[in-house]
């Protein structure tokens, strides 16, 4: 038994469906997204025969998602908007994801099934980071913990990854702090997680041979606190637009930070003042810089601003590196497209 997509959509700009391949870089992603749609009562549906939209060819099997459905508000939101009103899931969450997504709104038919029940998304430990492994990370857990920080330790859970929370009075034993740990990863907290943090013990842990992993208000502590060769730019939205953007990023792929990444990375950016970091590219490398003619979601002119500035830089410092992310790899805990990077920065090593 079969159903057939229907051929005309209910209004002008209405998506007739959404067809998610199942031929995707990383099936987790998927898997994931497939999670999010059923936990919202989203009917999910597959293709029976190879079909065509547009251009693109399709195989059988591939995810359709209709638009006459019970919840068809919820699928709109997660697969058609790129801005969603409260905070249960993250805009442009496809994107995000890393998994490709296509509105049918050309009237044709398709064979498809009843609803069916995708199996659920399993995480695989990043090699080299688990409990069995020697390398310890110490995650920076500051007083009155912020959402940016909860993701980055659902996300460190959900993966298996080994860390030792450690608040503000250990990250100042200096030496002694490598000892017990490789890694620092100092989250996007905001700047009152840092406001009274002092840099002197993580200056003595990088002379050790420390890696610092530093994101979003964390990163620009760090540069300020361990002087780092560079400086901070402000970014200046127009009046009266948004202040963020999602955008595309460039990646070296070359640099041992990309390691299983694909030739491009999705991030928030948002303006403000003394936002983005221009390093002294002489003894600074730069894995990743933006692309603000790719705007998928936000603020045009905030992305213009970010156009060819890094994203994320590696800086060898004393004998060991700090890695400096613009954006948050692990954003709202659902930017899978993104892990593979803050994987590689927690597995680097000191010079």
């Amino acid at each position: 038994m079969h159903e057939t997509l229907p051929r005309t959509a209910t209004a002008p700009g209405d998506a007739i469906a959404y067809i998610i391949p199942q031929q995707q870089p990383d099936q987790t992603a998927l898997l994931t997204l497939l999670g999010v749609l059923q936990d919202r009562g989203v009917e999910i549906r597959r293709a029976l025969a190879p079909f065509a939209s547009g251009r693109v060819r399709y195989s059988a099997g591939a995810y359709i998602v209709l638009g006459s459905q019970p919840r068809a508000d919820a699928a709109a939101a997660v697969l058609g908007s790129l801005q969603l009103a409260g905070d249960t899931v993250a805009p442009a969450l496809p994107a995000l994801l890393g998994v490709g997504v296509a509105a049918v709104r050309d009237s044709f038919p398709i064979p498809v099934t009843p609803p069916v029940v995708p199996r659920p998304a399993q995480y695989k430990t990043p090699e080299g980071l688990g409990d069995s492994a020697r390398r310890v990370v110490g995650l920076y857990v500051p007083a009155g913990v912020g959402r940016p920080v909860v993701w980055t330790r659902g996300t460190l859970d959900r993966y298996g990854v080994h860390y030792v929370p450690i608040a503000a009075a250990a990250l100042l034993a200096g030496a002694a702090l490598r000892e017990r740990y490789d890694v620092v990863l100092l989250p996007d907290g905001g700047a009152g997680a840092f406001a009274t943090l002092s840099g002197s013990g993580l200056r003595a842990f990088l002379d050790a041979g420390g890696t610092i992993v530093a994101v979003g208000s964390g990163a620009q502590w760090a540069v300020r606190a361990l002087r780092l060769p560079g400086r901070f730019d402000d970014i200046s939205p127009a009046a009266g637009s948004a202040d963020s953007a999602l955008v595309r990023a460039g990646i070296d792929r070359g640099n041992p930070i990309a390691d299983g990444m694909v030739a491009h990375a999705v991030g928030w950016v948002a303006g403000g003042p003394a936002t983005v970091f221009a390093p002294d590219t002489a003894s600074v490398h730069v894995v990743a810089r933006y692309d603000g003619s790719d705007v998928m979601a936000g603020a045009p002119d905030v992305a213009r601003q970010y156009d060819g500035r890094a994203a994320i830089t590696d800086v060898p410092q004393g004998h060991g590196r700090v890695v400096l992310f613009g954006f948050d790899p692990a954003y709202r805990g659902v930017s899978l497209s993104t892990l593979p990077l803050l994987w590689g920065a927690l597995r680097l090593r000191g010079q």
